[in-house]
């Protein structure tokens, strides 16, 4: 799968994966507005052109971001380095 943000200065490469998840939690219906439809990456994940920004919104997870148009690109889980994308971000090549 492939992703870019909006402005396209961050491209994300990650194998296909066609199972999606959601995620109804307050902190994820802040992040994106409502619930958070998700496809689970695992550990090899690319990125290519501007370093994503992150923010540790809890003990256990980092959010990362487009720093240049605030995108939201990932959710890191950090006891597993596991990287979940947004479905609207991640399309099969």
């Amino acid at each position: 799968m492939k992703a870019k943000c909006l402005c396209g200065d961050i491209e994300i490469e990650a194998a296909d994966n066609n199972d999606v998840g959601l995620c109804h939690c307050d902190m994820c219906r802040r992040w994106t507005g409502g619930p958070m439809f998700a496809v689970h990456c695992g550990t090899d994940v690319e990125f290519s052109g501007l370093t994503p920004a992150r923010y540790q919104s809890s003990d256990w997870a980092e959010r990362g971001f487009c720093p240049n148009c605030g995108t939201t690109l990932f959710y890191f889980l950090l006891p597993t380095k596991e990287y979940i994308h947004p479905v609207g971000r991640s399309v099969s090549r």
